[in-house]
């Protein structure tokens, strides 16, 4: 299937709902029904694989965010293992053990998920990415388009 430009409509429902929105608000920001966004996003293959980029998009950008946080934050948390007041130290100490049974938790699910993709990828059988929903509703409707949570985007 040969890839065509979004409409500036659908470019902005897609911004609107990389950014948080509902349904409903992704298409009153991109001034079409809301039947119309689910319209695409069922039918409109071209329009549901932008979509699916911008989300990876989004979430590439704030994973590498969090990762950045969390080396300073387990900085700041090593120093604090070293402070004169016991309690500020044992609550550092918590909070890095917490932290790294996660992160070693994550990793092991992590390895096991790629592991079963690829044996499912071999046989033919949808792998667990193949059966998550495009956008699950939600009731948050409160976020505003152009939020600036895609890098590139604009409100």
């Amino acid at each position: 299937m040969e890839k065509r430009p979004l409409r500036p409509e659908q470019q902005r429902a897609i911004e609107a709902l990389v950014s948080g929105a509902t349904r409903r608000i992704a298409a009153k920001s991109a001034g079409v029904d809301e039947r119309t966004v689910y319209t695409w996003l069922a039918t409109d293959q071209n329009f549901a694989d932008a979509y699916t980029t911008a989300c990876d998009q989004v979430h590439r950008y704030n994973v590498a965010a969090v990762q950045k946080a969390q080396t300073a934050a387990t900085d700041r948390l090593v120093k604090a293992l070293k402070s004169k007041n016991e309690g500020n130290a044992i609550r550092a100490a918590i909070a890095l053990t917490d932290s790294g049974f996660k992160a070693a938790e994550q990793f092991l699910f992590d390895r096991r998920l790629r592991k079963a993709e690829e044996r499912a990828s071999n046989t033919g059988e949808p792998t667990p990415g193949d059966r998550i929903d495009r956008q699950p509703e939600h009731d948050a409707g409160t976020a505003e388009p152009g939020s600036g949570v895609l890098p590139g985007a604009t409100g």
